[in-house]
């Protein structure tokens, strides 16, 4: 029989690293929302680059560790976010159409004091990235990460570099249009 050769490439590490990463992983203290695939690449992605500490919640009670992570239960999130500097929520909690709804209480979130990474770009301001805004917290959205992914698909397919212009024009264009369509 003939054998077929499968390579698989999880963009999310990549595009986490060319367009969201913290600059200082090494001295960052992290809170990852989700044990999906998004959180396991933001997770690697983060202890590769020697974050001082990593935590991933999930609502799943069932597991404990996942992909080499310890994971906590969300309800030791309310004495873990104190000593967070940043939050990435790996979670569809607040994606569209079901935008109101958070992945964690405004109480929580106004005992929070660092950034705030959510990985969704539909909407563009989710509701806990607008929640953050208002208590002055750092907070991006998902669509750099989507773009990245993009990016990175693009350049295993293609087999090179892109010009960095060409992520930053593509989210220039994706935030226009969603802008628009929303």
């Amino acid at each position: 029989a003939d054998q077929v050769l499968s390579v698989n490439h999880i963009d999310d590490y990549a595009a986490f690293r060319e367009r969201i990463s913290a600059p200082n992983a090494a001295s960052v203290r992290v809170a990852i929302l989700g044990a999906g695939g998004s959180a396991l690449a933001v997770a690697h992605y983060l202890a590769d680059h020697k974050a001082k500490e990593l935590t991933i919640f999930s609502r799943s009670a069932e597991k404990n560790s996942h992909g080499g992570f310890s994971v906590s239960p969300y309800e030791a999130l309310p004495e873990k976010l104190k000593q967070i500097d940043l939050l990435v929520n790996c979670t569809p909690v607040g994606m569209h159409p079901r935008t109101e709804e958070m992945p964690l209480t405004l109480d929580l979130l106004a005992n929070f004091s660092g950034a705030v990474v959510d990985l969704i770009y539909n909407p563009l301001t989710t509701r806990l990235t607008c929640e953050a805004a208002k208590l002055g917290l750092p907070a991006i959205n998902g669509l750099s990460m989507l773009v990245g992914q993009g990016v990175a698909a693009q350049e295993i397919w293609q087999g090179h570099s892109l010009d960095p212009s060409w992520g930053e024009e593509a989210e220039q264009f994706l935030t226009k249009v969603l802008n628009e369509s929303l």
